[in-house]
C-alpha cells in the first residue's frame, strides 16, 4: 500500500492563528470565510485544511503535553517544566494552547461547512461537497473527543454560536457519557462518506477508516476506571443547572463491550481494506536511503512509525513538520565537530523509570524473568559481543555496560540508547559511521561526565540528564539537517492493543491473548503463554484476570512508547498517583567512570495531586460562565 507524503499543509501558518480564544470567545473570524473567497476548487479545500491545522502538534510541546511522562529533561525544558505540576485555573501555564485550540477548530469547522452552502464554483461537484462536509464533521467530533481526554465532561457544540447569544445561555457541560454519544453520531453522520483510504497529496486527510479506530479509543476510554462508576472520586462532581452526575457512578460492564465490539469492527475493517502490522517485506534490508538496523526485529520496530511510504499499519498521521528544536534533533547525540557541531543533545530523554519498563529478551518484565539477574541489574559488566543484535560492535565487547541494558526485548534497542551502545546516524561530524556500509551507519554513544555526549562543564543545557538516551521519532539516516516524516496518529497495533484490553475486562483471556501474540510477535519475543510458563517466576500468572489486566497494560506501555499514550493511560486506569508523582530517576550524570555511573533521583521537582486526572479548565473560562463549573479537586 504505496502512501506518498501529504503536500497539503495543514499547518497553513496556523500558528498565528493559536490566539489565546477558548470557549466563550465567539466573535468571528473573518480571516477564511467571506463567500466571495469561495470562488475556486482550490480555496475551498485551503478553508478545509485550516480546520486541520487546529489539531494540537504532537510535535510541539505546547500542544502535547502529555509526552514527559516518559521523558524528561534539564531544567530549562518544558518537557520537564510541565511535571512540577504547578498549572492551576488561573495558571495553566503550557496546557493553555491545547484548550485554545480546541475550540477554535471546532467554530472553524462548523463555520467552513456553512461556508460549503455558498460555493458556487460549478468546478466543485457535490460529490466532492459531501467528503468535505464528512471531513468536518469528523474533526467536530475529534476536538470534542481531545476535550474529553484532557478535561473529562465537556460542552457539546453543535453550531456557530451567534455572537449575540448571551453567556448565560451557553451550553453547559454535558455528562461524560453524552459527550460519547455525541462524538459517536457525529462519526456515523460522516463515515459513510468518507473514503477508506488517501494517498498521494491527500495524504494525510481523515478517512473512513480513521473514524473506526477514534471510535475503537473513545470507547476503550469510557469504559475505564476513571470514567466508568466512579463515585470514589466524581460523587460530587455534577452540573449545577439540574444536578446530573457528569462522570457515571455506577459502573458498567456493558462499555467494555461497547469498546471490545467498536474495537473488533475497527480491526476487521481495516484488515479488509489491506492495514497489517508493519513487517519485514517492508523494512527491508540495510539501504542508503534505510540505513542502519540489520536486525530484523528492531529494524521493523523503528521504522513502522518512521516510513511513510510503504506502511500498511498508519492509520492516520499528523503529517506537519518537526520544529527545529522538536523531537528529532533534541533526541539525537550531540556532535562535537563538523557542519552541525552542537546543534543535538540528547536532551529530551528517558527517564531510568521508562527503561526499566522494557521486558527481557523472554517477553517478560525484568524481575518476573527467572533467567534474569534482576538483584544485579544496576552492575557493570563488560558488554556482551553484539549485544543489541545489530553487531555494530565488530565482534568485540563495546566496553562496560550496566547488566540492565543486556539481554533486553527488540523494544528496547530498537528505541533506546545508553552508554556504550548505540545510535545510528547517517552522517556524524561529517563522516559515514559506517564507512560505505548502510548496515553499520551507527556511532556508540557515550555518556559519562567528560565522554563526548557526556555533561561536561554544562549546569543546565545540552547533555541527557538521565544518562540514557532516545531513539523513537530518529529518523536512521539523520545527520543534523531534520528529517521530515509524519507522527503517527493511529495505528492498527493501537487498535489491537485496545480490543485485548476490553477482553481482559470481559474475562476472554485467550481471546485477548491472540492480539496480544500479534504484537509481541511483530516486536520478536515469545508469546504470552510461552513467556509466562517457561520463563517466568510465576507460571500461570497469565491465566488470572488480574495477571491479563497488568500484562495487556505492560504491552500497552512498551508498544507505545512515546506516542502520547501514557499520560492518559495512567489516568484512566485510576493508578496516576502511583507512578505520576514519583520523583523521576536517571544515573549519575557528574560520574567519570562507570562505577559512579549510578542510579539516584534526579534533582527535579516532580508533583501530583487527585485533581491533574482532569487537567483544568481556566479559571477566566469559569468567572464568564460558572455553568461550566470547575473540575474537581482545584
Amino acid at each position: 500500500m504505496k502512501k506518498n507524503i501529504l503536500k497539503l499543509m495543514m499547518v497553513m501558518a496556523l500558528a498565528g492563528q493559536f490566539t489565546s480564544c477558548g470557549y466563550l470567545d465567539i466573535v468571528p473570524d473573518e480571516r477564511a470565510e467571506e463567500s466571495d473567497t469561495w470562488k475556486t476548487p482550490s480555496a475551498v479545500k485551503g478553508y478545509l485544511y485550516s480546520c486541520y491545522g487546529y489539531m494540537p502538534a504532537m510535535r510541539a510541546f505546547g500542544g502535547s503535553y502529555w509526552h514527559p511522562e516518559e521523558m524528561t529533561a534539564v531544567t530549562k525544558e518544558l518537557w520537564t517544566e510541565f511535571k512540577y505540576g504547578l498549572y492551576s485555573p488561573s495558571s495553566i501555564g503550557n496546557t493553555s494552547t491545547t484548550w485554545a485550540t480546541i475550540w477554535n477548530g471546532i467554530r472553524q469547522c462548523y463555520k467552513f461547512k456553512e461556508s460549503l452552502d455558498n460555493v458556487f464554483s460549478t468546478d466543485i461537484s457535490q460529490e466532492t461537497l459531501t467528503t468535505y462536509r464528512a471531513e468536518a464533521d469528523f474533526l467536530i467530533g475529534y476536538f470534542h473527543f481531545l476535550s474529553l481526554r484532557s478535561y473529562g465532561p465537556t460542552m457539546i457544540i453543535r453550531g456557530v454560536i451567534d455572537q449575540n447569544t448571551p453567556i448565560s445561555e451557553f451550553p453547559e457541560r454535558s455528562s461524560y457519557d453524552e459527550v460519547v454519544q455525541f462524538i459517536n453520531d457525529k462519526l456515523d453522520e460522516a463515515i459513510p462518506n468518507l473514503p477508506n483510504t488517501w494517498s498521494g497529496d491527500d495524504y494525510g486527510r481523515v478517512t473512513r477508516l480513521q473514524a473506526l479506530a477514534l471510535k475503537s479509543r473513545m470507547y476503550l476510554y469510557a469504559a475505564s476506571p476513571l470514567f466508568n462508576g466512579n463515585s470514589e472520586m466524581y460523587a460530587d462532581f455534577k452540573s449545577p443547572v439540574d444536578g446530573r452526575p457528569l462522570i457515571a457512578q455506577e459502573y458498567s460492564q456493558d462499555k467494555w463491550q461497547k469498546a471490545a465490539d467498536a474495537s473488533l469492527y475497527a480491526i476487521q475493517e481495516l484488515e479488509k481494506a489491506g492495514f497489517h502490522l508493519y513487517g519485514d517485506a517492508e523494512a527491508g534490508t540495510p539501504s542508503d536511503d534505510k540505513p542502519g538496523l540489520p536486525n530484523a526485529a528492531q529494524r521493523r520496530l523503528r521504522y513502522n512509525i518512521l516510513d511513510f511510504n510503504n506502511n500498511p499499519e498508519i492509520i492516520w498521521c499528523d503529517t506537519r513538520k518537526d520544529e527545529y528544536y522538536g523531537i528529532q534533533r533534541r533526541t539525537a547525540p550531540r556532535i562535537n565537530s563538523g557542519s552541525y557541531k552542537n546543534m543535538m543533545s540528547m536532551v529530551i530523554c528517558p527517564t531510568l523509570q521508562s527503561v526499566e519498563r522494557f521486558y527481557t529478551k523472554n517477553g517478560l518484565p525484568m524481575e518476573m524473568d527467572k533467567t534474569f539477574n534482576y538483584d544485579g541489574r544496576y552492575e557493570y559488566i563488560d558488554a556482551p559481543i553484539n549485544n543489541d543484535g545489530n553487531n555494530y560492535d565488530g565482534g568485540v565487547s563495546a566496553g562496560k555496560v550496566m547488566r540492565l541494558c543486556t539481554e533486553r526485548e527488540p523494544r528496547f534497542y530498537a528505541w533506546v540508547t545508553y552508554h556504550n551502545g548505540f545510535f545510528e546516524f547517517g552522517r556524524y561530524e561529517d563522516k559515514d559511521p559506517g564507512n560505505g556500509d548502510p548496515a553499520k551507519r551507527a556511532i556508540k554513544v557515550q555518556v559519562l561526565k567528560n565522554d563526548p555526549h557526556g555533561r561536561g562543564n554544562r549546569t543546565d543545557a545540552e547533555y541527557s540528564i538521565s544518562g540514557f538516551g532516545n531513539k523513537k521519532w530518529a529518523f536512521p539516516s539523520y545527520q543534523g539537517a531534520l528529517i521530515e516524516c509524519p507522527m503517527a496518529q493511529f495505528r492498527l497495533a493501537e487498535v489491537y492493543l485496545n480490543y485485548a484490553e476490553a477482553l481482559v475486562e470481559l474475562n476472554k483471556l485467550d481471546e485477548a491473548k491472540v492480539y496480544l501474540d500479534k504484537i509481541r510477535d511483530r516486536a520478536g519475543i515469545p508469546s504470552v503463554d510461552d513467556a509466562w510458563d517457561n520463563y517466568s517466576t510465576n507460571p500461570g500468572y497469565q491465566n488470572t484476570q488480574e495477571g491479563m489486566r497488568q500484562i495487556v497494560r505492560q504491552e500497552r506501555i512498551n508498544e507505545l512508547y512515546f506516542e502520547g499514550h501514557l499520560f492518559f493511560d495512567y489516568r484512566r486506569w485510576k493508578v496516576a498517583e502511583e507512578f505520576v508523582g514519583m520523583p523521576d530517576r536517571g544515573l549519575n550524570t557528574n560520574a567519570t567512570t562507570v562505577e559512579e555511573f549510578t542510579p539516584m533521583d534526579l534533582p527535579l521537582q516532580r508533583s501530583f495531586h487527585k485533581g491533574q486526572y482532569l487537567m483544568p479548565i481556566p479559571q477566566s473560562e469559569i468567572n464568564k460562565a460558572p455553568q461550566l463549573v470547575q473540575n474537581p479537586y482545584y
